[in-house]
């Protein structure tokens, strides 16, 4: 069994960092065991307008 659900971020800090951000979980049950796979999808911004932490 499969299941997937998707998030895009559409407001708030990290677009500020990022163009675009996605997160997304997959959960492939096999035998009774859980595999989870966690993905995060980022398109950055230019250099020039990147916020650098320290």
């Amino acid at each position: 069994e499969k299941k997937h659900i998707g998030y895009k971020v559409i407001g708030g800090d990290l677009l500020e960092l990022y163009k675009e951000v996605f997160i997304s979980t997959d959960v492939e049950t096999k035998d009774g065991v859980d595999f989870v796979t966690w993905t995060k999808k980022k398109n950055v911004l230019s250099d020039s307008k990147r916020i650098y932490m320290k």
